[in-house]
């Protein structure tokens, strides 16, 4: 079975944007502490050199032989400081084979390559490749076999300057709860690249009050966590027009959930083009502006 769904996609980033706040009355303090701790992962995880700042490159594969490095005549063009002409991606149906040109270096496991193996529409199966600055491997959106470039050299990584956040504020600190539905229903989840989308499955909501009124976000399964893709009256104003994401933990016996949108972080893809990111569906669009978070970034 593919691993390729959009849980499975963020799990490995739980940890990063969650929250170690469980108490039962709201504390300044330690809210204070929780949130800035959360921002120093945040920045943290972004400024690796394999991060998300490194995005250089995404295509989907057509069928048969492709050539990629920088020269403008191949079919995936790879940054100019590399040469014209790097190696050759072979899509033979559901197998993906790479060969590198004779006397170019590419490595798999800090070994040289010459043909080999690359992937197939199973699973992704962290087969990364690698040349000097550069690393790609295949991924699969909703059947489509891609190949998605990093490069810990890139520009935006090396001119990140950080991010602009909304003021700390309670106003946007719940004490949530999870309803479950009576069975898992099935989503479709749009993405910002045209053509992708992935059906999940959505196995509860999570409610919370605000001015009087109640509110439901349609929740992913990610673990120990849920994922919450959601957009509001900010959106492609003060914060990014794709929405933003939020983790919570899962409720204990109490069955309350910290809801802070004071975490709410921006997609990969207000940084980069070359990133695949899943939009909210129309029921997780907020009607009242979430001023708490990330804003957005850059233009």
């Amino acid at each position: 079975m593919r691993t390729n769904n959009v849980s499975s996609v963020f799990l490995l980033f739980i940890f990063l944007f969650t929250s170690g706040m469980t108490m039962a009355q709201y504390d300044g303090s330690a809210h204070k502490q929780s949130v800035d701790q959360w921002k120093e992962r945040r920045v943290s995880s972004l400024l690796k050199t394999d991060g998300w700042l490194s995005l250089a490159g995404l295509w989907e594969l057509k069928e048969g032989r492709q050539r990629f490095g920088s020269a403008k005549d191949n079919e995936l063009i790879f940054p100019d400081h590399v040469v014209d002409y790097l190696g050759v991606l072979d899509k033979r149906g559901d197998e993906v084979y790479i060969e590198a040109v004779p006397g170019q270096e590419i490595l798999l496991d800090d070994k040289p390559v010459l043909r080999t193996w690359m992937g197939n529409g199973e699973q992704e199966n962290g087969r990364i490749f690698t040349h000097k600055s550069l690393s790609w491997y295949l991924i699969m959106r909703a059947g489509k076999f891609m190949i998605r470039l990093k490069d810990s050299e890139s520009a935006v990584l090396k001119n990140f300057h950080g991010i602009d956040y909304f003021d700390l504020t309670e106003e946007f600190f719940f004490k949530a709860r999870f309803e479950a539905y009576t069975q898992p229903k099935p989503q479709i989840i749009p993405n910002i690249i045209s053509g992708i989308e992935e059906q999940e499955m959505i196995p509860g909501a999570v409610v919370f009050e605000y001015k009087g009124k109640s509110y439901r976000i349609d929740a992913l399964d990610a673990g120990e966590s849920y994922f919450l893709i959601i957009g509001d009256a900010t959106s492609g104003e003060e914060t990014y027009g794709g929405g933003r994401f939020v983790y919570v933990k899962k409720p204990g016996e109490d069955g309350i959930i910290d809801l802070d949108f004071n975490k709410a972080y921006n997609p990969p893809c207000v940084f980069t083009p070359y990133a695949t990111c899943p939009l909210p569906p129309a029921q997780n669009l907020l009607p009242f502006a979430i001023r708490a978070g990330e804003k957005s970034w850059g233009h």
